[in-house]
């Protein structure tokens, strides 16, 4: 789930990840891990991480069973995660699913700038709180809290949704480009005029379903 690092839980996500097992036959897990600032980084990387170790070798689940999935933070996480078994020479889910992912806590991207009066649901001071937040010191732009500045050769393909209205916008597009350059698998859905990871918004706005489907049928072409 997303939230910046510091709010939300598997509650406030239930209405999609109930959505998307529904729709595509698969269980969901919804990990309810450590939130800032009463734990900073490393503290929800190092969750999603155990969790997915969890998945493979308690639960016995092959990495091609597995589809990561992510909005906002939880997006960044999801990525976290598939540069950390990269790092760590581990087999990658079957594929993962990113919708407006943070992935710049320096956020550098132009897009912060630019879209700050066309956002409707979190103004740049929202998301500063991340950082301050979350990366406690930590150099922001360092991969692990930033997976943007990551390597992105040899991840699971990946899927990601982003509005061009969001002051995130950039942080999608930017890793959809590394993932290109780096000879991996991407699709990158741009939306025009869309809150901040509307699928999380399911069933109140038409356009979350759509992108639920879409997601549906990603996950479809790649899960075992």
């Amino acid at each position: 789930h997303g939230g910046g690092y510091f709010f939300g839980s598997p509650h406030t996500h239930r209405a999609l990840t109930f959505e998307l097992a529904r729709r595509s036959g698969a269980r969901v897990f919804s990990l309810d891990y450590r939130l800032a600032p009463e734990h900073p980084f490393p503290a929800a990387r190092d969750d999603v991480v155990a969790a997915y170790h969890w998945l493979r070798e308690a639960q016995g689940i092959p990495a091609q069973n597995l589809i990561v999935m992510g909005d906002s933070a939880g997006g960044a996480l999801t990525l976290s995660l598939l540069q950390h078994l990269k790092a760590e020479q581990n087999e990658q889910p079957a594929c993962a699913i990113l919708y407006s992912p943070l992935t710049d806590l320096s956020f550098s991207g132009d897009s912060f700038k630019t879209n700050k009066y066309r956002e409707v649901m979190f103004k740049p001071a929202a998301y500063k709180l991340s950082a301050e937040y979350y990366a406690v010191g930590v150099d922001v732009q360092d991969p692990e809290v930033s997976p943007l500045f990551g390597r992105f050769d040899g991840l699971a393909p990946l899927q990601i949704h982003v509005s061009t209205w969001e002051v995130l916008y950039d942080d999608a597009r930017r890793v959809a480009e590394a993932v290109e350059l780096a000879g991996g698998s991407v699709e990158l859905h741009e939306e025009k005029g869309l809150m901040h990871a509307w699928p999380t918004l399911y069933p109140y706005f038409p356009e979350a379903s759509l992108t639920i489907d879409n997601s549906v049928q990603f996950l479809k072409q790649y899960w075992k």
